[in-house]
């Protein structure tokens, strides 16, 4: 038969035993709540940085972006191709060509996002 102390001391150490292991169980849900908030703190910064690039990409015309239109000398130039020739400045057909080419695949993508459709014309890009 067990004495009041014996009795005292089993509940001591059953006690001591369940607050040991209720101290690991604590602290394994400690780290991985660490872990989670750091996980959390990634995934936001991962989110603020795709918001940052799709406002950037908002605020981008991607016709200015794709189509470079200007000059060189006496000659309009798009994405650096000359749209023609003059007798005292030669310039190859493969050029001009390349420049009307892209001439035509703007005013495709154009008429597409502003939805024209030609009634006597067909692109051909």
């Amino acid at each position: 038969e067990l004495t009041a102390p014996l009795l005292a001391t089993a509940q001591a150490e059953r006690l001591d035993q369940e607050e040991a292991q209720y101290q690991r169980e604590y602290s394994e849900f400690k780290r991985q709540q660490l872990e989670l908030d750091d996980e959390l703190k990634s995934v936001e910064n991962q989110m603020r940085y795709a918001q940052m690039q799709l406002d950037k990409l908002k605020k981008t015309n991607v016709f200015n972006a794709t189509f470079h239109i200007w000059h060189s000398g006496q000659f309009g130039t798009i994405n650096n191709f000359r749209l023609g020739r003059l007798p005292s400045v030669p310039v190859e057909w493969n050029e001009i060509n390349a420049a009307w080419g892209q001439t035509v695949l703007l005013l495709h993508a154009l008429a597409n996002k502003m939805g024209l459709k030609f009634q006597r014309y067909r692109l051909v890009p």
